[in-house]
């Protein structure tokens, strides 16, 4: 007896090219499939994905990964799709070299200024010509000018000078900056 056997038209997953992000961005990752499916499954090289049952889902990659979606139909036939997405890092952070304590509602305090790849200000150090430390503060947001230096020490105005800072900083992806330089006190 003969039989016909028809190949099914093969199950097909398509993620698109790959996608370049910047560090602190998220992307949707869409699996475009031409045949229904039954499930669907995601896995990333480096972590972890969220709702990886869903055809769409959002990632925020703290550096390059590689994404992978497996599918499968009623009739137990698969297929799987990569994509990687890249993740350049900028890390743009202002530290301004003078300031103004004097009330006027400009440039009042001396604090760190950046985009959101920043996690926190671990410390922010400032020191007078002789070396002695003026102000102290630790894990605080940047942007924030309330937290950073008054030009006060021991609730006393500094005179006008130059002094020294030393920054160090928490990025998101929980790498560590350090940063130094002089700033000038003006009235």
């Amino acid at each position: 007896t003969s039989v016909f056997i028809v190949n099914p038209e093969p199950i097909d997953v398509e993620l698109g090219a790959d996608v370049t992000i910047k560090l602190g961005e998220s992307v949707n990752l869409q699996a475009d499939v031409n045949k229904p499916i039954t499930g669907a499954e995601w896995y990333a090289d480096i972590g972890t994905v969220q709702n990886t049952s869903n055809l769409t889902v959002e990632v925020s990659p703290l550096e390059t990964t590689q994404y992978s979606v497996f599918v499968t139909n009623e009739e137990g036939c698969t297929s799987e799709d990569h994509i990687v997405v890249r993740v350049e890092v900028e890390r743009n952070v202002y530290i301004p070299n003078a300031f103004s304590p004097n009330s006027d509602g400009k440039n009042d305090y001396f604090t760190v200024f950046a985009d959101e790849v920043i996690k926190e200000v671990s410390q922010m150090s400032v020191f007078d010509k002789w070396g002695n430390q003026v102000f102290v503060k630790e894990n605080f947001a940047p942007n924030d000018e309330l937290q950073g230096w008054n030009g006060k020490y021991r609730e006393r105005s500094m005179q006008p000078g130059v002094f020294v800072y030393s920054v160090t900083i928490e990025f998101i992806d929980g790498r560590f900056g350090t940063y130094h330089g002089d700033l000038t006190l003006l009235y």
